[in-house]
Order: C-alpha cells, then sequence, then structure tokens
C-alpha cells in the first residue's frame, strides 16, 4: 500500500460573510449572516428573493484586468479564493512549482 500525505498548508475564503479567513472568522465569530436580498439579478420570476451573495468582490484584486473578461464569475471565485490560500501559506507558484503538488 502507498502512503500518501495531505498538508493543508493555507486557507482561502471566498463568502458571503467576507473575503479573506480573518475577515471571514471575524463575521462568523459575531454571528453575521451572509443572507441578504439579492442583488445581481431580478428575483421576481422566483419564490426566493434572498441568497447568500458575495459582494463586495472585486476581481481585479486578484487577476489581471486585461484577463478578468476572459473568465465567469465562478472562475473569477475560485481564482480568488485560491490566490488566498497560497498567500496564506506564504506559497510562490512562481518558485515553488513541483510535479506532486495540487492546489483544491
Amino acid at each position: 500500500m502507498i502512503n500518501r500525505r495531505v498538508v493543508v498548508t493555507g486557507l482561502g475564503v471566498v463568502s458571503s460573510v467576507g473575503i479573506g479567513k480573518d475577515e471571514f472568522w471575524k463575521s462568523i465569530v459575531k454571528g453575521k449572516s451572509g443572507i441578504s436580498e439579492v442583488d445581481s439579478f431580478d428575483t421576481k420570476e422566483f419564490r426566493c428573493h434572498y441568497a447568500g451573495e458575495i459582494k463586495n468582490f472585486n476581481p481585479e484584486d486578484f487577476i489581471a484586468r486585461r484577463k478578468v473578461k476572459f473568465f465567469g464569475r465562478t472562475s473569477q471565485l475560485a481564482i480568488a479564493a485560491a490566490s488566498l490560500a497560497l498567500e496564506d501559506a506564504n506559497y510562490s507558484l512562481k518558485t515553488s512549482i513541483k510535479k506532486e503538488q495540487a492546489l483544491l
């Protein structure tokens, strides 16, 4: 049997209660709800008008302005979370790429 190790070295959070693990954790501890009326699209055709929408997100904080248009919102959020996780881990992709590493 092959022994495989998994090491969590950094956390990246992009959520309705905060962007970044510190902001997220402070909001959770204070009992802040991320549920609010949906602003990003018209909900009158739906029964529910509330959701955990990620607001105040600027993709240009994580992706070069000229590249933002090539990514959908979900990809932008995933890139942001990955960037925050790498930053939290104090990890640089430019100097540390190895064959058996992954980012989830």
